[in-house]
């Protein structure tokens, strides 16, 4: 018959063939099926000997899988592998080395320009937006995100195809300022308040101050 130990080590087997797992996932796992703790331990330090399972390797293969592999940044991976109950310690360790800050630089700056030329009919001040949005909820910093902001301001391609863009976006202004005049309309008699509606429309809408004046002065012929 088998010792609890030896039901608990195969039960850990199984679950790592799944994929690999943190120290902390098996021993709950296990905890769910009933082992008593002695057990537990004992079929952890046997996992860990004979190599089925270390927070070192998992902290390594998250950090590619979620870093290269699915281009998140060192926030989001550094919440994960905490969730998982890695330690404080190993999951720095393993960002110093598997994920430096030129690397997760390197990658955000790749996403934002892909992010932006499957937005660039938008003005740029509302890719701008939604970019930094999305590059937060991906856990890269502050100062990563405003490195790509500015990055897409100055970048030569991304004023040439802006540049091309000049006339849809344009278009969608003077749209957007009509929509938002009509409304206005409804609820001020006032030129100045109803045009003063437009042009807080318009700037939230992402278009710059150059285009807004343009249509504005459109707008009032």
């Amino acid at each position: 018959m088998k010792s609890p130990e030896n039901k608990a080590f195969e039960l850990g087997v199984r679950y790592l063939s799944y994929r690999n797992r943190s120290e902390k996932e098996i021993r709950d796992y296990l905890m769910k099926k009933e082992f008593d703790e002695a057990s537990i331990e004992k079929a952890l330090k046997k996992l860990q000997y004979y190599g089925y399972q270390n927070d070192e390797t998992f902290v390594k293969e998250i950090i590619r899988q979620k870093g290269e592999g699915a281009g998140k940044g060192r926030g989001f991976i550094k919440n994960h592998l905490k969730d998982k109950g890695v330690e404080e310690a190993l999951i720095e360790k393993g960002l110093r080395e598997y994920y430096p800050p030129e690397l997760e630089r390197e990658i955000a700056l790749t996403q934002s320009m892909k992010f932006f030329k499957s937005k660039e009919k938008l003005p740029l001040n509302q890719i701008k937006s939604k970019l930094s949005q999305r590059l937060a909820s991906r856990g890269f910093s502050f100062e990563i995100i405003k490195t790509c902001l500015d990055d897409l301001s100055g970048s030569p391609e991304v004023q040439n195809i802006m540049k091309a863009q000049e006339n849809v976006h344009f278009e969608k202004a003077l749209i957007e300022g009509e929509k938002a005049r009509e409304k206005a309309k409804k609820k001020y008699k006032n030129d100045y308040q109803i045009y003063g509606k437009v042009y807080e429309t318009l700037v939230r809408k992402g278009f710059d101050r150059e285009m807004i004046q343009q249509v504005m002065e459109g707008l009032k012929k």
